[in-house]
């Protein structure tokens, strides 16, 4: 299983008061960045969802709307983590 970890901490940039970063974690411990997201969580649908479209656009992995209200990746054999 593929495993990817993202943090969330609030900011004020801006608009924006929200951001989520997206790792993926190398085979020697180490934490490689994939991509940063600054939102407004007005109108977001939640840190995991936001994880998931960053996963979407820097990776290709394809996403599916779940019940209205997030996202999540069609793909069973990744996970998305929490970092605290």
């Amino acid at each position: 299983m593929k495993r990817y970890y993202y943090r969330a901490r609030p900011v004020k940039k801006g608009k924006w008061n929200r951001e989520i970063s997206v790792y993926e974690q190398l085979k020697d411990g180490r934490f490689y960045h994939i991509g940063t997201s600054f939102v407004n969580t007005g109108s977001y649908r939640g840190d995991r969802a936001i994880a998931a479209q960053i996963l979407h656009d820097e990776k290709g992995y394809q996403w599916a709307e779940k019940a209205g209200t997030h996202y999540e990746l069609k793909r069973k054999d990744i996970s998305i983590i929490e970092l605290p």
